[in-house]
């Protein structure tokens, strides 16, 4: 397991995580066309969402899907639905971000399991 941390935590030396391919190193807090560094994603909002297609969040509109909504999308989609919390986090720093390793997003997960969700959903997640 530590082998296989090592080499995903890698990756983030020479960042070509997403199409872009930028090459920063975001472990020494370099940022490339996202916008991200570090080891932290950037979260703008985990939900209980009850309104996408029945075939994703499910028949039984009490439990819906498990949404997680990241921070710093690439592909800056012109008809974005999502725009205003997926963009870079300058623009969004109103709003409530929040860091999270990978351990608080395990977390996350797992409390919107409790919550009986159908499934989780990870919305623009990108490079995370």
């Amino acid at each position: 397991m530590e082998n296989e941390v090592r080499t995903l935590l890698s990756l983030l030396e020479r960042c070509t995580l997403c199409p872009r391919a930028c090459g920063v190193n975001r472990l020494a807090s370099e940022k490339g066309f996202c916008g991200a560094s570090g080891e932290k994603a950037e979260v703008a909002k985990i939900m209980l969402h009850r309104w996408e297609e029945p075939c994703i969040s499910g028949t039984d509109p009490a439990r819906g899907s498990g949404a997680i909504f990241f921070v710093h999308c690439t592909l800056r989609c012109v008809y974005c639905q999502n725009s205003a919390i997926s963009g870079r986090a300058e623009q969004l720093r109103a709003r409530q971000i929040r860091l999270m390793d990978s351990r608080e997003l395990a977390d996350a997960f797992l409390k919107l399991e409790a919550d009986g969700v159908y499934n989780i959903n990870l919305v623009t997640p990108t490079h995370y």
